[in-house]
């Protein structure tokens, strides 16, 4: 498939951890961690443009707030991304 603009592909992978696997002899740190890493691939080849790193407390639209934009791209997201008061502050 050609186009005659890019297109990126942006979604998140939550990974968990647990400290007790992580930190050797330590069985009181059982309690999981959780760790976000959405990333933007670049959908003309198979690196991704942007990875970013962040706990799993951050919601992922804001992950928005990270990107910039590139002019006259195509941008496929899921509707987690979606946020209708950011898009109406947008709006001229």
């Amino acid at each position: 498939m050609d186009l005659a603009n890019p297109a990126y592909a942006l979604d998140c992978a939550t990974i968990d951890l647990f400290l007790s696997l992580v930190i050797v002899g330590a069985p009181s740190l059982d309690q999981g961690v959780e760790v976000k890493m959405p990333a933007l691939l670049d959908l003309r080849g198979n690196i991704p443009r942007c990875i970013h790193i962040s706990d799993g407390k951050l919601h992922d639209v804001n992950i928005l707030d990270q990107l910039i934009a590139e002019a006259k791209a195509f941008y496929v997201m899921n509707r987690h991304y979606v946020d209708l008061a950011r898009v109406n502050a947008a709006a001229p």
